[in-house]
């Protein structure tokens, strides 16, 4: 076992060794985040013989899921503590599971540090998540004319943006195929990294 003092900081790199986890979901459906000294984590057991007697307070399951999955649902500044190896997984290692390399696209061309058909190919092959709409489809906002879609990059940042609502996922290509018109495609808003493209292609900031 390679145990890791989490007050160092996130491990960056390194292999790997378990595929899946048990974490505490919450009756919203949410993983349950905790303060990990100054930064917020995710505890995961990385066999069933691990769990303990009882659940966290506000729990209602331990859910088994793949290490991508937790990565893609979870925003881009919360780690993955694992439990009883003592390995804490940070950006760097999640990146190479999930759609944060969405968001690392989206900050690179805030910076012009990357083009905007390179941010497209990762936002069409990415998982992405919207407010469901009442009726099949998601919520879209109309304003001067043009229809603004919020899209997010992992369900951790849109709960703690708009909270417990209605959501569906959902990859960017088959969102893209799903409009008719230009829509313009926000990339979680509020955050600094954040982008809006526009089904026509066109790409601004903000």
């Amino acid at each position: 076992m390679n145990h890791h003092d989490p007050a160092a900081g996130p491990l960056s790199s390194g292999a790997l060794r378990v595929t899946e986890v048990w974490i505490p979901v919450q009756e919203n459906g949410l993983p349950l985040v905790l303060g990990l000294g100054e930064h917020a984590a995710v505890l995961a057991m990385t066999s069933k013989r691990s769990l303990p007697g009882e659940l966290p307070p506000g729990c209602v399951v331990w859910q088994r899921i793949s290490l991508n999955q937790l990565a893609a649902i979870l925003s881009g500044d919360v780690l993955v503590c694992l439990h009883p190896d003592g390995d804490v997984l940070g950006a760097e290692v999640l990146e190479q599971l999930s759609g944060r390399r969405l968001v690392r696209a989206a900050e690179h061309v805030r910076k012009g540090q990357t083009t905007l058909p390179e941010l497209w190919t990762e936002f069409l092959e990415s998982t992405v998540y919207c407010l469901a709409a009442d009726e099949p489809g998601t919520v879209a906002y109309e304003s001067d004319g043009r229809c603004t879609v919020p899209v997010f990059s992992s369900l951790l940042y849109m709960a703690r943006t708009v909270g417990d609502v209605a959501w569906l996922s959902t990859t960017g290509r088959d969102l893209v195929a799903q409009m008719s018109g230009n829509y313009e495609l926000r990339l979680d808003p509020g955050a600094s990294y954040s982008v809006t493209l526009e089904t026509d292609g066109e790409y601004s900031q903000g």
